[in-house]
């Protein structure tokens, strides 16, 4: 659960940076139509006028709106549209879209837009905030493929904005698509290699995909001087003791154990209960001979000594009782 919510997190304030909320004025519902008018005239960044740009007019006050399509000379015109705060779109293959809010009334009875549209790629604003619209219908709609297929489209029409991948990587961890996920936040992090928390996320993914290598060598790997909060391991130590991979788990719960100091005083003690735990299951998945070699042994020696270590500092745990019972066992 705490991986989940600090994975969701995460990508909470990757969203805040992408698109800032839209938010409307409350008003009283109102009809569009009017006796007000609206034109302008669309050109691309050499000054040409550029013909069937579609102009989606929006009153957001009415949920509803009217549509143009602009002309051999760029033009376009509509009437009969109310006074109010209008939003306006132009959309057109190629290009990148746009939207441009549109005061009508008072002293602008009838305003000229004069607009130039840029080529598809260079200027993400309008296209991501869109996105980020189009996304919340799909999500209602659990339709989360669809929108990590979306932001992958977008991620390679606008490389300079990373975090749309990572966008699409958060759409397919919640399509239980982990793989897809991984290998969209991979590409995040060759792109961000700064940054710690997403190459953890990479590595909590690759275990969800049970692509353990691949989870050990990112993640043991970080220089632990970047590592400041232990429960990106544990968290991973979690996830595989319930993917019954008590081996792979023992590892992380030792690398908190063995690296974060005495101050992570609770992050520790659980590590030693959960490597104590991890290390007896994993003596206890060996055939019965192999549990005789010195190795395996040694193992359940460790995690003899992890568990009274636990007791020791968490006597009234809520884990002490399984950890009293695990050591009759073992003994």
């Amino acid at each position: 659960m705490v991986r989940i919510l600090r994975f969701t997190l995460a990508f909470s304030l990757l969203w805040a940076s992408l698109a800032a909320a839209q938010a409307q004025p409350a008003e009283a519902a109102k009809d569009w139509h009017g006796t007000a008018k609206m034109s302008g005239k669309v050109v691309d960044s050499a000054g040409k006028s550029i013909e069937g740009v579609s102009v989606k007019l929006i009153l957001p006050a009415a949920k509803g709106g009217t549509e143009a399509v602009t002309d051999k000379k760029g033009e376009w015109k509509v009437e009969q549209i109310a006074d109010g705060d209008w939003l306006v779109e132009f959309r057109k293959d190629g290009f990148d879209p746009r939207q441009i809010p549109v005061q009508v009334g008072g002293k602008i009875k009838e305003p000229h837009l004069d607009v130039k549209m840029t080529k598809e790629g260079t200027d993400p604003n309008f296209a991501i905030t869109d996105a980020a619209e189009r996304a919340k219908a799909l999500e209602a709609e659990k339709k989360f493929t669809e929108a990590a297929v979306m932001f992958e489209q977008l991620a390679a029409k606008y490389p300079q904005v990373p975090k749309l991948i990572a966008m699409a990587a958060q759409y397919y961890d919640k399509a239980g698509d982990f793989s897809k996920s991984a290998d969209d936040l991979k590409k995040y992090t060759e792109v961000e290699p700064g940054n710690v928390d997403m190459q953890m996320f990479l590595g909590l993914e690759y275990i969800k995909a049970k692509r353990y290598p691949d989870a050990w060598q990112l993640m043991s790997g970080i220089d632990p001087a970047r590592v400041t909060d232990p429960t990106y391991y544990m968290d991973a130590g979690y996830e595989l003791l319930r993917a019954k991979q008590a081996d792979e788990a023992y590892k992380y719960f030792d690398l908190v154990v063995t690296r974060f100091p005495p101050d992570k005083v609770t992050a520790v003690t659980n590590a030693l209960y959960y490597r104590g735990l991890a290390g007896w299951q994993s003596v206890l998945n060996l055939g019965k001979d192999k549990q005789d070699s010195p190795e395996v042994k040694a193992r359940g020696e460790q995690a003899k000594a992890d568990l009274n270590k636990f007791l020791e500092i968490a006597p009234n745990s809520k884990e002490a009782p399984m950890a009293k019972k695990l050591l009759e066992a073992i003994k």
